[in-house]
């Protein structure tokens, strides 16, 4: 029998089982890889839609600023079981536990400025909640907050506020749905300042 060279000689089975599973390993990978940058890339365009969707809900105040408006009129139409749920709902959200919840002293009517919307974009909900709040700042300076000693707005006249300035605080949070640490939902807020001397002045913080 002749025998054949060795350089005419096929892959044996081993070695095509081998390849073969390096070659599936390679596709996994490169699966995984490529459904993590498309999990990345919606994730980033749902965070991009929070900024818009918090973005358009500050506009709303910004809009009754315009013409001089007070905190009363900000807060027109809210309830004060409506305010009170809203800011127990969103705890934990920056400078909410420096900042005292405002209702107007009278309550009716349709409110100036919803306190939460729905809104949908891809196929996703935005839950926006925009929260409207007092706090006090020191005339010379420094971070605005609850004053000491004081759990409720003692008002901007009050001897409590001597040597403060009253000014509006309003946050806004979005929620919405994607892989965040605190589970299957995400949260974005945004917060700014108004200057309630004279016409109310947009201040971020």
């Amino acid at each position: 029998m002749r025998t054949r060279p060795k350089h005419d000689e096929g892959f044996t089975l081993i070695e095509v089982i081998i390849a073969v599973a390096l070659l599936l390993g390679v596709a996994v990978a490169l699966g995984a890889f490529a459904m993590q940058s498309l999990r990345l890339a919606a994730q980033q365009q749902r965070t991009q839609v929070a900024v818009t969707v918090a973005t358009q809900r500050m506009d709303e105040v910004q809009r009754l600023t315009t013409s001089n408006a007070q905190l009363a009129t900000l807060v027109a139409g809210r309830s004060e079981t409506a305010v009170k749920t809203a800011w127990s709902a969103a705890s934990g959200v920056p400078g909410l536990a420096q900042t005292y919840p405002a209702w107007p002293v009278v309550s009716g009517g349709p409110p100036a400025i919803p306190i939460q919307q729905t809104t949908t974009r891809s196929g996703s909900a935005y839950a926006s909640t925009v929260l409207i709040g007092t706090c006090y700042q020191p005339v010379a300076g420094g971070a605005c907050t609850r004053i000491s000693g004081a759990s409720n707005d003692p008002g901007a006249e009050s001897t409590l506020a001597a040597g403060r300035s009253q000014m509006i605080r309003v946050i806004v949070v979005v929620t919405y749905p994607g892989a965040c640490d605190s589970g299957s939902t995400c949260r974005y807020t945004a917060s700014g300042l108004f200057d309630t001397r004279g016409d109310l002045k947009w201040r971020t913080e």
